[in-house]
């Protein structure tokens, strides 16, 4: 990333040298001074602690050698190419807006050096976006708990627009630690706002994304969606649990399997903020062979925790959370017979109404076509009480599948297509959708309904 004179001015104004090894990596001088001051092998801005601050803005997910957090050979995000649409065009890019490369003055220590004396007010300009930096993230809320220049305690708040952007026209000169927070994910960082001027992090420069291990995401692999290609496309680091070949092989062997030791563990399920379930069948024999699961995933969740469930994977909140959504038929057991909710028939399309409408805002439109790909599909008949719908679709079924409605139609009208509810008050959110991520024909909507969907967890 290209350094400007104002990021340069603000590396060399923190610059400074410290050898106790025991200092906390929390200011701005111990993560400028090229020590290991908290003892965790990691140096400066490569130090999580670090990452606060707009001087370690262009190392935010890089390891202690200064390479990227990622394990493995997945290529680094800084050169991953941004999500783009069918024409190349990227997708909600953040515009590189650049502050005004002024030299920044030293911090005011109460000496009077011009920058905070007499105390005045200047103008703060962000954008909330993803790791990646080119997906925005609307409705986060962002708070600023400083003094004014009265010495008197003040709270400034916004919330992010729909391309992500935020703006306090009037804060206190000096150095403010700004908080970013949207469901799961929680970020601040310290800025030094002049009086009468306007400090902009919101350019390509200068750009205060959430980081890429700000929250701890672990995703289960299915047969049928990979909602890890969202968590990709957005920048985050995941843990993955991978079950292929147990599922294919002639005696699978679950009791055994990470996955599912993975869901019958509280302490290790309780290391991670995000769980995602992808569409897959075997959901259907643990909920039945290891009846701890529901319980550890309820307990998991009214702590905090927040569940993405994919179509098949509707068993596992059904049984944690009976009356979050009301799925068609009878839905109180981890069976796919003829009465319970697996009854939309595949490979068609439906439309769909996005009836939340910043979601509708978010994605520029309320309505876009839903593919259901290999079927037969869940059903929803109606959210529960307290539960949210976000998106709607018109549902045409067969009294019997596969044919052409000659013996009745079953299903003829809207259903909830994607739902998410908070069981308690303290509660983290489950979200769940119907269909899956790459096979839509509008998939850049489709996306970012996905990523919209993803902040609320």
């Amino acid at each position: 990333m290209r350094v400007t004179g104002l990021f340069a001015s603000v590396l060399l104004l923190l610059a400074c040298s410290s050898s106790d090894k025991t200092t906390p990596e929390n200011t701005l001088a111990a993560c400028q001074d090229e020590s290991d001051n908290d003892g965790d092998g990691k140096v400066d801005c490569a130090d999580d602690d670090c990452q606060v601050f707009v001087a370690c803005a262009h190392e935010r997910g890089r390891d202690a050698t200064g390479s990227d957090a990622r394990d493995g050979d997945a290529p680094a995000r800084y050169d991953a190419p941004a999500p783009a649409d069918a024409n190349g065009e990227a997708l909600h890019p953040v515009p590189d807006l650049v502050a005004e490369d002024t030299a920044l003055p030293p911090e005011d220590t109460g000496g009077g050096n011009g920058f905070c004396d007499p105390c005045g007010y200047g103008s703060l300009k962000g954008r909330v976006c993803a790791p990646s930096e080119q997906i925005y993230v609307s409705g986060a809320t962002i708070t600023i708990e400083t003094t004014d220049c009265a010495g008197e305690p003040l709270v400034l708040t916004a919330v992010s627009q729909v391309d992500g952007s935020y703006l306090f026209e009037s804060v206190p000169c000096g150095y403010q630690t700004v908080h970013i927070e949207k469901g799961s994910f929680v970020y601040e960082y310290e800025v030094p706002v002049k009086t009468g001027e306007l400090m902009d992090v919101s350019g390509a420069d200068i750009k205060m994304c959430f980081g890429a291990s700000i929250v701890s995401i672990a995703v289960l692999w299915g047969q049928w969606d990979e909602m890890n290609d969202i968590v990709d496309r957005l920048g985050f680091d995941h843990d993955w649990f991978y079950y292929e070949d147990t599922l294919y092989s002639d005696d699978p062997d679950w009791e055994n399997e990470e996955a599912v030791q993975f869901l019958l563990d509280p302490a290790w399920l309780a290391q991670y903020n995000i769980l995602i379930l992808n569409c897959g069948s075997a959901y259907q024999k643990w909920v039945v062979e290891f009846p701890d699961i529901e319980d550890n995933l309820r307990d998991w969740v009214l702590l905090g925790g927040s569940l993405y469930m994919s179509d098949l994977a509707w068993i596992m909140g059904e049984k944690a959370f009976p009356d979050g959504i009301d799925f068609y038929g009878i839905d109180d057991k981890g069976s796919m017979a003829s009465d319970g909710p697996q009854i939309i028939e595949g490979n068609q399309d439906f439309n769909a109404f996005l009836v939340d409408a910043q979601l509708a805002a978010y994605v520029g439109g309320g309505e876009l076509t839903v593919h259901y790909g290999p079927g037969p599909l869940i059903s929803i008949a109606a959210a529960g009480e307290g539960s949210l719908v976000h998106a709607k679709a018109h549902i045409k079924q067969c009294t019997s599948m596969f044919d052409s409605c000659t013996g009745g139609v079953k299903l003829d009208e809207e259903q909830p297509v994607i739902v998410s509810f908070s069981p308690g008050p303290t509660s983290g959110r489950v979200v769940y959708s119907g269909f899956h991520v790459d096979e839509q024909e509008q998939q850049d909507k489709y996306d970012a309904v996905l990523y919209y969907m993803m902040f609320m967890l």
